[in-house]
């Protein structure tokens, strides 16, 4: 044991010297090991083909990692948009909500992998006006305030201009005060991927089940991470619906299936 404590000591030291912006990344996935292989993660753990068994029958899904700014973007494991498409091609909902645009790749994910008709709602801030939306914001999505900043059209540009674009709805304002009372009950899928404090995460999880329809589901994003995006984690724990959680194996997605009743 000790030897092993002190690889994973040796192996963060070298990534933080030689690798800093990678540091917390790596350190996240040494914890989830951790957590997974000691059963020491107060959450259940299921590989994607128990949480979504349907995906055993799909092979037909769409990924498109591409995008205007994906220069910009770290993008170390692509697993979660693949997952996602796979998800959505087996699950074949009818109506999409994701709480945080950004740049659209999940979006695009949804658009590509869901039925015709399917109707895709992705909710994300405004434009920065002045000062005293900065100011207003800072305190929502620090992240999508400062890539806001950078240049306003990238929120969204990796579905704008795309043939499947007539299937998606943008949306904006702050998820603690928009009115999300339209889509009550009629959700299949919704993706929590907004501001990771704990508040928010609080916040967007009792609209989303309000949102969600009879075996609708439900996806955070960044379960289980480390430093900023912690209070998607402390935030589902202390959920009424903790005890119905399931994080899919070696992700940061977290799923909540409603049964219906």
């Amino acid at each position: 044991m000790l030897a092993g404590t002190t690889n994973v000591n040796v192996l963060a030291l070298w990534v933080l010297l030689r690798k800093p912006k990678n540091f917390m990344s790596v350190l996240m996935k040494i914890y989830r090991a951790y957590a997974y292989r000691s059963d020491l993660a107060p959450w259940r753990v299921g590989h994607l083909l128990h949480v979504f068994p349907e995906i055993n029958g799909t092979c037909d899904f769409v990924v498109n990692l591409g995008g205007p700014y994906d220069k910009d973007t770290q993008l170390p494991d692509n697993r979660w948009i693949l997952y996602l498409s796979m998800i959505t091609r087996a699950l074949a909902p009818k109506i999409i909500f994701e709480i945080g645009t950004f740049q659209g790749r999940a979006t695009l994910a949804f658009a590509l992998n869901s039925p015709s008709d399917c109707q895709i709602f992705t909710l994300d801030l405004p434009q920065i006006r002045d000062n005293q939306d900065l100011k207003a914001y800072m305190k929502s999505d620090i992240k999508t305030v400062k890539f806001l900043r950078e240049d306003p059209n990238r929120l969204g540009a990796i579905f704008r201009g795309h043939p499947l674009e007539y299937k998606i709805t943008q949306l904006f304002g702050d998820s603690k005060t928009f009115d999300f009372s339209p889509w009550y009950g009629k959700v299949n899928l919704i993706l929590i991927d907004g501001a990771h404090m704990y508040d928010f995460v609080i916040s967007d999880t009792e609209n989303a089940l309000r949102m969600l329809s009879p075996y609708g589901t439900i996806i955070w994003d960044d379960f289980c991470h480390l430093g900023d995006n912690y209070g998607v984690t402390r935030a589902l724990m202390d959920s009424v619906i903790k005890d119905k959680l399931v994080q899919i194996e070696d992700t940061q997605f977290c799923v909540y299936r409603h049964s219906g009743n």
